[in-house]
């Protein structure tokens, strides 16, 4: 009785510690996409002051994404087989030096060459997206630790409400020390990974070793979730190729100047983006949702949001339907996520979280360099194939399994 009682106890406090621990995780998270979002709204005209081409300050965004890609997959198998308490001990730490770097540039421009700011910028950048894309495949990981299957789409709407978080935080910091300069912007965003690297010393805790597990337990099952992979990868497709051309949308089409198209275009974004925060908040605090016939739903919304985007006539109707494509995402994300989940085997989270991670980054890569090629061929365009692609995504929402449940060993090693 008293040992039942004993392992009861045990098993209490070892979820408790876990949940404390993903807590921590998200913290670093919102740090690392709080970085994300400052360097790509303020990076370019913080380089034009001292000295640095358009083409320099886009080079070093891109590079910095796909240095991400390139990383996620090799995190998120290194959180599977090794200590993430060690690796957030030392990316955590990574993600803050990126950001403090570049505030040293911008507050001490005279201190380096003209010559020398590109390359030193370019290597922070790396420093700071490389070490951040260990992040989100650890906070999955720990996610399915610390989630029944009943739990699982509640979970990941923590963490996408983490990851949106990040962002908004990014975008106001942007906005606060505008009038202060790029250095203090960047040494802000700094120090939120600071602020993350003491929580993880104090609080996280974690095992020293994964524990052993069947073969199949550890690898990801292709076979079962590349539909999943390839809706992460459209969806960030389509909304990044229509967001750089909402501006051009305004001034082309219903005839605004410059700065009224930008205006309405932020307006536009930032409508989804609150309704995305909003309803990810709401999934995120219900339990027992059903993977699969969220993912459908969410897909559909999805693609009525797209269809009205195309035959938008004012600023209400574009608002309203950029409104909508935030409500498809905060309900096709988590589903996506925990739809993988289910499916994997407990050794292979990471892994599979990384993969999502690049296919994301490789999504948000390519969307605007298709948006705005395709709005030069024809204005329409980005807006058609943007509901063509939701088409697909819904079409790949219809082949994938109805009910996943956990995976089984000999299940994972037959995907």
């Amino acid at each position: 009785m008293l040992m039942a009682e004993s392992a009861g106890t045990d098993v209490t406090g070892l979820k408790h510690r876990g949940r404390i621990s993903q807590l921590v995780t998200l913290s670093a998270v919102i740090a690392y996409t709080a970085g994300n979002a400052f360097m790509s709204g303020g990076l370019g005209v913080a380089g034009r002051e001292i000295g640095l081409s358009a083409i320099e300050t886009g080079s070093i965004l891109s590079f910095g994404a796909l240095a991400g890609v390139l990383a996620a997959p090799l995190w998120g198998h290194a959180s599977d087989t090794t200590s993430r308490r060690l690796l957030l001990l030392l990316v955590v730490p990574l993600v803050a030096a990126g950001p403090a770097i570049a505030a040293a540039v911008f507050f001490w421009p005279w201190a380096l060459a003209a010559s020398l700011a590109f390359p030193v910028l370019a290597g922070a950048r790396l420093v700071q997206a490389a070490s951040g894309a260990a992040l989100i495949p650890i906070a999955q990981s720990l996610t399915t630790e610390t989630t029944t299957p009943q739990q699982r789409v509640s979970g990941m709407g923590m963490l996408g409400v983490a990851i949106s978080l990040g962002t908004l935080a990014g975008s106001v910091l942007l906005w606060l020390t505008a009038g202060l300069g790029p250095g203090a912007g960047f040494a802000a965003v700094a120090g939120l990974g600071v602020a993350a690297f003491v929580l993880t010393v104090w609080l996280f805790r974690d095992r020293d070793r994964q524990p052993e597990m069947e073969p199949g337990e550890r690898a990801v099952p292709l076979r079962l979730v590349w539909p999943n992979l390839a809706i992460t990868f459209l969806g960030f497709l389509a909304y990044t190729m229509v967001q750089p051309v909402l501006g051009f949308r305004f001034m082309d089409a219903f005839g605004l100047g410059s700065a009224e198209a930008a205006g309405n275009a932020g307006l536009v974004l930032t409508a989804a983006a609150v309704m995305l925060v909003i309803v990810q908040f709401l999934v995120a605090a219900r339990k027992n949702w059903e993977a699969t016939p969220m993912l459908r739903t969410g897909s559909i919304a999805g693609l009525v949001g797209a269809l009205l985007l195309w035959v938008a006539q004012d600023f209400i109707q574009l608002a309203a339907a950029m409104a909508l494509v935030g409500i498809a995402l905060a309900f096709m994300s988590p589903a996506n996520l925990a739809h993988m989940s289910l499916v994997t085997g407990r050794g292979a989270q990471g892994k599979l979280g990384g993969l999502n991670v690049a296919a994301r980054g490789l999504g948000v890569a390519a969307g605007p360099i298709c948006g705005t090629f395709l709005y030069v061929w024809q204005p329409e365009a980005p807006f058609v194939v943007a509901a063509m692609i939701v088409t697909i995504i819904v079409g790949l929402t219809r082949i994938m399994r109805t009910s996943p449940s956990p995976v089984t060993p000999s299940a994972a090693q037959s995907g």
